[in-house]
């Protein structure tokens, strides 16, 4: 009668036996589970690197936007200073006094 761990005639117990065919499909699990892994991280890869160039696309639309608008309000200042220019040094005036005494009350 022989043991459950006697060697037998191939030199591998009957458990070594038993397991190398279990270890042999985690193997193979885990090289599968691996490239799977690999692949998702592609994906998230190719889907961080779209959302930033739609990112970059709108922020572009939008710096664009900005600067339409600050050129449109820049002509109406200048139209609006050529047509009114006693209102518009006396305004600029009155602005920078009130500046001015603001930023002297705050100097120690």
């Amino acid at each position: 009668m022989t043991m459950p761990n006697e060697e037998f005639e191939g030199g591998a117990t009957g458990a070594e036996r038993e397991v190398e065919p279990g270890a042999s499909r985690l193997g193979e699990q885990s090289k599968k589970v691996l490239q799977d892994v690999r692949e998702l991280g592609g994906i998230a890869a190719e889907s961080v690197s779209n959302a930033a160039a739609r990112l970059r696309t709108q922020g572009g639309d939008l710096m664009d936007e900005g600067k339409e608008r600050l050129h449109k309000v820049q002509g109406d200042l200048e139209r609006y200073v050529a047509s009114h220019p006693m209102k518009s040094v006396l305004l600029a005036l009155g602005a920078g006094a009130i500046i001015g005494l603001l930023v002297m009350r705050r100097a120690p």
